[in-house]
């Protein structure tokens, strides 16, 4: 996809170069947009099956498209979907279940890290660049999970514009009954 190619060629420069933590910085920005094509699929399928939006959806939605806490949590939820799935038909896992769960617990702490990747922060009473905290260790360990996060969503976009109707009965499985 152009918007994966993009992110990728972005951070893969930043990386050669020796820019860890700005490449870190920039693929979890990646991470944050990724949960807005998560969102725009359920609102295309809520839309598709009927499903008038009530008011506490709509505070939801316009606060994983305005929050970066919000859509670093609505964006490891896609780890624990893959993970879900990777369970089921055997696929190679990413990532381990306790580090997602924790992230989804505390996403604050990849807001933090992000932000300590672009910016000079204060720790233990000293000033610290970027780079004496993201290296490139870390900022590889997001590449990996970056990469599986656009794949499954990749996925998910193929097979929703291929398979839609198929989704649309599916999510209208899921809605409470309109008795």
């Amino acid at each position: 996809m152009l918007w994966e190619f993009i992110w990728i060629n972005w951070w893969w420069k930043l990386f050669k170069d020796k820019r860890y933590s700005r490449a870190y910085s920039i693929f979890q920005l990646a991470t944050e947009e990724s949960a807005k094509i998560k969102v725009l699929i359920r609102l295309a399928l809520d839309k598709l099956s009927g499903k008038l939006l009530t008011e506490d959806d709509k505070k939801l939605y316009n606060k994983i498209f305005t929050n970066h806490v919000a859509k670093n949590r609505y964006a490891v939820s896609t780890d624990l979907e893959y993970f879900k799935l990777s369970q089921r038909i055997n696929l190679p896992i990413a990532r381990d279940i306790k580090t997602i769960v924790n992230e989804i617990n505390n996403p604050k702490q990849l807001d933090i890290f992000k932000q300590n990747g672009f910016y000079v922060s204060i720790s233990h009473n000293k000033f610290k660049k970027p780079s004496e905290i993201i290296d490139k260790h870390k900022c590889s360990e997001l590449k990996d999970v970056v990469t599986y996060r656009f794949k499954f969503i990749e996925l998910t976009m193929k097979y929703f514009f291929t398979h839609t109707d198929f989704m649309v009965e599916k999510w209208k499985q899921t809605l409470p009954n309109k008795a």
